[in-house]
């Protein structure tokens, strides 16, 4: 088995009560059987509060949010109870986890930092250097794999080159499947708008994409949004090894490097800009699936990319 990772990733680390916007907020949180035996015992008068925090049926175990869903052992100041009275080994899975991802192959398994982390995104966005994969371990993919990795490869090199502008460098990836499909802002953000919400501050960036006239990447630096179209392809075009979608994971990837670019204001915004579309599209496979559709329904008349083998 071979484990795959973007290099910066031994870098990051929770700056937990400096976040201004804390993962303890805002999703459900699941509990995995091995930490919720490891709680039953823990004693004191921190062991009977933690088990109160905890609502289980006969199918699973999650934390009982609080108002505006917040994780009950969130403190006041940013912290998390949990870590302050047993350590950050006592956290449970999906705690521990995130905001990692990880893509699965017959024998590869990648892990990435999802950008819905403002860390995360700090961390990939203000990177200089071009991303490398670091690789450990060995493989034995099938044919169909071996050539969707290939296929992404090429495409992550293309968004690398910096002999090209990051505009030039978009049109050539889009180019490849026939061209892209959504070119205005209003046209994207009559895309966005129906998805599932998370967050009501998203109706303001999809209100200020709805007046950008294009698409078309300016008052931008071009490396930071290299960062963000690399992590993209890394991240989402996996997913053609199940669904056979390439072409429209790819117009996807591009066209999320641009709204992300329309919406935001300067460097720093441009990472919470990052943020909020990651958390408001990327942990919705709804969301996900209904930009996939409606991008297929605009090339229906083009060749796919890739070709899952039966």
């Amino acid at each position: 088995m071979k484990s795959v990772m973007p290099d910066y990733l031994p870098s990051f680390k929770c700056i937990a009560g400096r976040c201004r916007h804390t993962c303890c907020a805002g999703w459900e949180i699941d509990i995995d059987e091995y930490s919720l035996e490891r709680w039953r015992q823990v004693k004191g008068p921190f062991g009977e509060r933690l088990r109160g925090c905890i609502e289980q049926d006969a199918d699973s175990a999650h934390f009982c949010l609080l108002p505006g869903d917040r994780c009950p052992l969130l403190r006041a100041d940013g912290l998390c109870e949990m870590i302050v009275q047993l350590g950050e080994d006592s956290l449970c899975d999906i705690c521990a986890d995130h905001p990692r991802f990880r893509n699965f192959f017959s024998d590869r398994e990648e892990l990435g930092l999802g950008l819905c982390c403002e860390e995360a995104a700090r961390l990939i966005l203000t990177r200089e250097t071009p991303v490398c994969l670091m690789e450990m371990g060995d493989e034995a993919l099938r044919y169909e794999e071996t050539a969707l990795l290939s296929l992404r490869a090429e495409a992550i090199g293309q968004a690398q080159d910096r002999t090209l502008s990051m505009e030039e460098r978009l049109c050539r990836l889009e180019e490849e499947t026939g061209g892209a499909v959504f070119a205005t802002g209003p046209e994207a953000a009559a895309l966005l708008r129906p998805l599932e919400r998370l967050d009501t501050a998203w109706e303001e960036r999809l209100d200020c994409l709805e007046k950008q006239p294009s698409l078309t990447l300016c008052n931008h630096a071009d490396t930071p949004l290299e960062q963000l179209c690399v992590y993209f392809l890394f991240r989402h075009l996996p997913g053609a090894a199940e669904d056979g979608r390439f072409t429209e994971r790819l117009l996807m990837c591009t066209l999320l490097t641009r709204v992300t670019a329309a919406i935001s204001r300067g460097m720093d915004d441009l990472i919470e800009a990052a943020r909020q579309i990651s958390g408001e599209i990327e942990y919705s496979d709804e969301n996900i699936g209904l930009i996939l559709d409606k991008i297929k329904e605009k090339t229906q008349d083009r060749s796919d990319l890739f070709t899952i083998l039966p």
